[in-house]
């Protein structure tokens, strides 16, 4: 390594996902679990048993729990207010909770970074 290098950044798509939904779709939804460094046997046996409940999948909130790790992953998409399992939301967030007998941890935050004022959430 010659220290009078400068350091070199390389940014490229390693991979492309995505649905054709076609022209003008009605009511079309899609669920997808991705699964790193799995054999095509483990995916298989996921498949067979899968360990989410997808909780919402619709315009306004997309949730889905995660069973083993007792952990729900929310998307909230409108203003208003919108509930799904335990969780209560009224603006645009994303809510992630993780349970267990002794705690709940709760992650909040507003990836549209345009909320005025508070997030509540219940």
């Amino acid at each position: 390594v010659d220290s009078n290098d400068q350091p070199l950044n390389i940014t490229n798509n390693y991979l492309e996902m995505w649905f054709d939904h076609g022209v003008n779709p009605t009511d079309a939804s899609y669920e997808y679990v991705m699964l790193p460094n799995q054999t095509k046997q483990q995916v298989e046996e996921y498949a067979k048993n899968p360990s989410i409940t997808v909780l919402s999948n619709t315009s306004s909130v997309q949730a889905v729990k995660e069973n083993k790790l007792n952990m729900i992953g929310a998307n909230f998409f409108t203003d208003t207010v919108q509930n799904i399992d335990f969780i209560t939301a009224n603006k645009k967030s994303s809510i992630m909770t993780k349970e267990s007998a002794d705690y709940l941890e709760i992650s909040i935050s507003d990836p549209t970074m345009k909320n005025n004022g508070t997030i509540e959430v219940e």
